[in-house]
């Protein structure tokens, strides 16, 4: 089901639900009740005083504390993640003890410490600032919110896509599993039990659904493996998973890992199919390769160094909140896939459109940032303020908003009369197709313009698609000019969606492409009487004399009159010919060649390379190639008084390479009539052209030229 909603519009809600994310992790953070002391555990499983001590806190740094507000400190109570204890009994005692803490640290108040040498001290409790929340909890949270971000401006872009969709969900598990954890991994000592088990499930939960998104990923990306998609299955296994996780129904907290470890090794299964997916074709399989190497780099990571060791109940090889950072090696490495790979069908835009959308809202955290820093309660503040903005942050603002959010050519009203005058002066239709599509993207700014395939309009009406998002106008018609019609997306760099002024706009500029496209037509089909108006005077009046000419008069110039034939003839196939292959213009040649020598007694030494199929010359090119060997070899027999003629035609880097050699008696290497003639045709088709003596003593006649037709 379609969106009926801009990119920005969602992009704006997922930044929305970020916030929400953030601020709930803030929020459950800063009620951890603090005592200023730093606490660890020693040799033994001792919980001792590290670092400076507070002031007027009677404790110096190494004393062992036995209990707090009458809980007995062990060592678990100061685990990073308690679902890495070794039973259920461990894991209710220790949240039974994170509650008895909680309630017995009033903010405000005091909480009484037992020392090991039975010394009692008072400690003042007090609620943590934003400000000093430790750097932990930021990057985990910040980690989550950038894959987040990440994996969902995607979906943003290709929502109606599975795998974008899959992607999606890994993200948000991130980011719920990274600032869940960013909570109770960063608390001083005590958290609230109730909210500290809700945490550790979500964190848990949202594990289990990054495995099995990453699962369904795999199994639509880069191809889909089959028509039936396993994706429902398997996020019912990750949410049964997570509910016996919560419901205490596994034999121990770590038995969960096992879950995510098997889910996990199915992946590799997956991907060893892909892999034979992309077999032999190499784009494909590079994207795959950068595609997998970006998954298992961050995910293989944590999963040896934390899940792992959890699921054999050892100690994890470094700390979770530290390993989250892995995962921006899988979000990080696929965004940069898709500006290199276009991953998940994207292109460079993707970047530039985020890069828009996080500029604007920079402004807006300039202006919460700008706030923060005034009281607005003092009267001289207030005035310092007021000037600061006036003077300096408003105007400053508004040059960035303009910069960010430029008005688009759609908006001014001679950009008609500049797309007609555009479009007219397309010189053939091939030009004005690339000017259509040049058009459509100065007046509309979409973020993605393709010609459908098969999916064209239904004839002469442009009409909105997918709930505004796209915008499909029919083709202009004409040879190479997208006669399939043209798909726009996106418009204003996904700022919008299409509306009903957009459909009269769009109308308008397609007439205009269609009478420039009409004019086009007329005036090619006036060029074209008038070459066969040209070629019939020429057949009928010309033609008839040079036929009588032929019979007439001496040797010398009936041979004149059959030349002038000739030459006519070519002139009037220049004029109607069309492109045709250069295999069968070798063909023709090589007949008239040796047409020409065999009256002569002369013989043809042929050779020329293979030639590709559906290698084609021009009329132009046809024409001006066979005059120039035509008058190499008239040169050669009527200068070098040659016996053989040797033609070889090569190819190479496309280019064509013609040497025409005689092994004549004389060297005409300066025959200015003849230089000059082959000089103007090879000059006409963008080509080189020199002459040297043969190695028999003849002239060698070396041409060169390009196989594209030239202006």
């Amino acid at each position: 089901m379609p969106f009926p909603s801009s990119p920005r519009t969602l992009q704006a809600f997922g930044v929305l639900l970020v916030l929400a994310c953030l601020l709930t992790s803030l929020a459950l953070a800063l009620q951890a009740p603090v005592t200023g002391l730093r606490l660890t555990v020693a040799d033994g499983g001792a919980v001792v005083v590290h670092g400076e001590v507070p002031p007027r806190v009677d404790l110096a740094p190494g004393q062992r504390l036995v209990s707090l507000a009458g809980v007995d400190l062990r060592a678990d109570l100061l685990i990073e993640e308690p679902d890495q204890l070794p039973d259920w009994g461990r894991y209710g005692a220790f949240m039974a003890d994170m509650t008895r803490l909680a309630r017995a640290m009033p903010p405000g108040g005091e909480v009484v410490a037992v020392l090991d040498d039975g010394r009692k001290v008072s400690l003042p409790v007090q609620t943590r600032s934003w400000l000093a929340l430790p750097a932990l909890f930021w990057f985990q949270a910040g980690v989550g919110v950038l894959c987040f971000l990440l994996a969902y401006g995607v979906w943003v872009f290709r929502w109606h896509d599975a795998a974008a969709r899959h992607f999606a969900v890994c993200g948000l598990s991130v980011m719920v599993s990274a600032c869940s954890a960013a909570v109770y991994s960063t608390r001083e000592l005590a958290l609230d039990g109730d909210w500290f088990r809700a945490l550790s499930v979500a964190n848990h939960g949202g594990a289990m659904l990054f495995t099995a998104a990453l699962l369904a990923l795999l199994w639509h990306y880069p191809t889909r493996l089959a028509r039936r998609s396993p994706a429902a299955p398997i996020y019912l296994v990750a949410g049964l998973a997570t509910l016996a996780f919560g419901c205490k129904t596994f034999d121990a907290p770590s038995t969960g890992f096992l879950v995510l470890l098997a889910m996990f090794a199915l992946t590799f299964a997956v991907a060893a199919v892909q892999w034979r997916r992309t077999r032999g074709r190499p784009l494909e399989r590079a994207a795959l390769q950068w595609y997998l190497l970006s998954i298992y780099l961050g995910t293989g990571f944590f999963a040896a160094g934390i899940l792992l060791p959890v699921a054999l109940r050892a100690q994890p090889l470094a700390s979770q909140g530290l390993m989250f950072g892995v995962f921006l090696f899988m979000f990080a490495g696929i965004a940069l896939g898709i500006l290199r790979y276009r991953l998940f069908d994207l292109d460079r835009w993707w970047f530039g459109a985020w890069s828009w959308f996080l500029g604007g809202l920079c402004v807006l955290l300039l202006d919460l940032a700008l706030v923060s820093l005034f009281d607005m309660s003092q009267a001289g503040a207030l005035s310092l303020s007021l000037a600061l903005l006036g003077w300096v942050y408003f105007p400053v603002r508004q040059w960035l908003w303009a910069r960010l959010a430029e008005r688009r050519a759609w908006q001014d009203p001679d950009s008609l009369g500049r797309s007609l005058e555009h479009l007219a002066a397309a010189p053939d239709a091939g030009q004005l197709a690339q000017r259509w599509h040049q058009v459509l993207r100065e007046e509309f700014a979409p973020l993605e313009l393709r010609v459908p395939d098969a999916r064209a309009s239904d004839g002469r009406t442009v009409t909105i698609e997918e709930n505004g998002l796209a915008l499909r106008l029919p083709g202009i018609d004409g040879p190479g000019a997208g006669e399939g019609g043209v798909l726009l997306r996106m418009p204003q760099s996904g700022a919008r969606l299409f509306r009903r002024a957009d459909v009269a706009r769009a109308d308008v500029l397609w007439r205009m492409a269609r009478h420039v496209q009409e004019a086009m037509l007329r005036r090619e089909q006036d060029v074209q009487a008038e070459r066969r108006r040209i070629m019939r005077d020429l057949h009928d009046d010309l033609g008839a004399k040079l036929l009588s000419l032929s019979y007439l008069g001496q040797e010398e110039a009936r041979q004149i009159a059959r030349s002038a034939m000739q030459d006519m003839r070519d002139v009037l196939a220049a004029l109607s010919a069309s492109p045709c292959g250069l295999d069968e213009a070798l063909q023709a040649w090589q007949a008239q060649t040796r047409e020409r020598l065999a009256p002569l007694s002369r013989s043809l030494d042929w050779r020329q390379d293979p030639v590709p199929q559906g290698l084609c010359l021009s009329a132009r090119q046809y024409t001006n190639l066979g005059r120039i060997l035509r008058e190499a070899v008239t040169n050669s027999l009527k200068h070098a008084d040659a016996q053989t003629v040797r033609v070889v035609w090569r190819l190479a880097s496309g280019r064509l390479l013609l040497s025409v050699e005689d092994e004549g008696a004389k060297d005409t290497t300066a025959t200015p009539t003849q230089a000059r003639s082959i000089s103007e045709r090879v000059r006409d088709l963008g080509g080189t052209v020199t002459w040297s003596s043969g190695s028999a003593g003849g002239t060698v006649v070396e041409v060169e030229v390009p196989l594209h037709p030239t202006s």
